[in-house]
């Protein structure tokens, strides 16, 4: 077997250390837009929360009209769907979910909720992987978890 030229290991030495510089830069420009991306869906799905929370708290139901009211402030990041959850868990009011759908936050993020913290974070929804934000609102002296998700 004839040994290859120095032309030929240029050329493979050169494409692999390309090949390297091109994965490594992508990986890290792709997990720098993530979390960008994650931030504002959070920041977005937070300030609706919110709202909801405070409306709720004025003895309003939760509904997709307060959010679309905001959709012009906010256009890429409509919710598909809110509840409100009680102390126990239980879905008290919501939209855009069947009416048979669960609590779509587990017991210890319902509890971190309950307890004043802001609730971000990944869940399963009807199957569905969504992204989901929760804040306490408290109404009647009761505490409640108000969730928004997209």
């Amino acid at each position: 077997m004839k040994p290859r030229s120095l032309r030929a290991n240029l050329i493979l030495w050169f494409t692999f250390i390309f090949s390297l510089i091109i994965v490594i830069s992508d990986t890290i420009t792709y997990n720098a837009l993530r979390r960008i991306l994650i931030a504002e869906t959070d920041t977005s799905l937070l300030s609706m929360a919110t709202i909801e929370s405070v409306a709720f708290k004025e003895g309003n139901a939760l509904d997709i009209e307060t959010i679309d009211r905001q959709a012009d402030q906010y256009p890429r990041y409509i919710p598909q769907f809110g509840q409100v959850l009680n102390a126990r868990g239980e879905v008290v009011n919501q939209f855009g979910l069947s009416p048979t759908t669960g609590a779509a936050l587990n017991p210890a993020e319902l509890a971190a909720a309950l307890g004043g913290a802001v609730v971000a974070t990944d869940g399963t929804v009807e199957g569905q992987p969504v992204r989901l934000a929760a804040v306490n609102s408290v109404r009647d002296g009761e505490s409640y978890a108000v969730v928004i998700g997209t």
